[in-house]
């Protein structure tokens, strides 16, 4: 199986223009007492990123490694909404800002791959893929190893990343929404050029071993998550009632060209094939020949909606 290449963050390099600024990271993290997210620093490995954690839990989180501490009861996307009302320097201080949930399994050399891509490919949203032995409720996230990236309408909630500027024009969603459902199938509409503006990277994958809506958020709440979805997708004027997880372009591993057509789906079948034959996965992610073929046919059977849409 071929492995990723090394990405060049800087395009100018070896030119005679002027180098622009080198951007600035931040990974925001919404976590309660039993974060992961601390295993993400190697003692070896300097970041290249700052982290922010905004605690849910309760008394005092103690920071480590410099981190940035904000304390909000609630949701994810409330939360994160209350700490850039509170912290608004943020989004003029950083280029690029991560948003994870405090499950994720990952490094900081995945993470770095993570931003560097997202950069080079000048992505203004994004995820990395999941690992095949990771809970998962879209199979359009799970990592494809016959590309870089695949260009879709769909970045899931768990763990997108955002340019500073695509995270503006998105944050006014996020006032008082506690799960997030129908985020997802809208925001990548909102951006200021949809097209090729979004995708899940395969070149990076994380884990996610945490069961499906097993978190303390989906024990309470004043509204279920299907009907705070519903109050979502009501500021728009679109139907979004037929939407699916599209993939409409790809980045290949070996040739970096962009796929699409017939080739893009040889490509996904090539790449998720192996699901069927890891005996290591769970019995809902290991698949068989004709259902990953039905997968790929599902996500690449139209092209998506992506002309831009503004918050009402």
């Amino acid at each position: 199986m071929p492995a990723f290449p090394d990405f060049k963050l800087n395009p100018w390099e070896g030119g005679s223009l002027q180098q622009p600024a080198p951007p600035r990271r931040l990974i925001v993290v919404r976590a309660g007492p039993g974060t992961v997210h601390k295993n993400w620093y190697s003692s070896d490995t300097h970041a290249e990123f700052d982290v922010a954690v905004s605690y849910y839990g309760d008394g005092e989180y103690i920071p480590q490694n410099g981190e940035f501490v904000h304390y909000f009861k609630g949701g994810k996307w409330e939360g994160i909404f209350d700490f850039f009302i509170k912290n608004p320097r943020f989004l003029s201080e950083y280029t690029h800002i991560w948003l994870p949930d405090d499950d994720i399994v990952t490094n900081t050399k995945e993470i770095h791959r993570l931003f560097k891509i997202t950069e080079a490919r000048a992505l203004q949203l994004c995820q990395p893929s999941l690992s095949w032995e990771s809970y998962y409720s879209h199979v359009i996230t799970l990592q494809n190893r016959s590309f870089e990236l695949r260009y879709t309408n769909f970045v899931e909630l768990m763990a997108p990343l955002f340019t500073a500027e695509a995270l503006k024009r998105v944050l006014p969603l996020f006032e008082g929404v506690r799960f997030g459902w129908g985020l997802d199938k809208i925001w990548s509409r909102l951006l200021l050029d949809p097209q090729f503006g979004s995708a899940i990277i395969d070149a990076v994958a994380v884990g996610h071993y945490r069961p499906i809506l097993s978190g303390s958020l989906y024990k309470k709440g004043a509204l279920t998550p299907l009907e705070e979805h519903e109050q979502i997708l009501s500021r728009f004027s679109v139907d979004v009632s037929s939407f699916r997880p599209l993939v409409y372009g790809g980045l290949g591993v070996t040739s970096g060209k962009r796929l699409r057509g017939l080739w893009l789906r040889y490509k996904l079948y090539s790449g998720w094939k192996g699901l069927r034959a890891c005996s290591f996965l769970a019995p809902p992610t290991r698949r068989k020949s004709r259902k990953v073929m039905i997968n790929v046919w599902g996500c690449t059977q139209r092209m998506p909606e992506l002309s831009p849409i503004s918050i009402e």
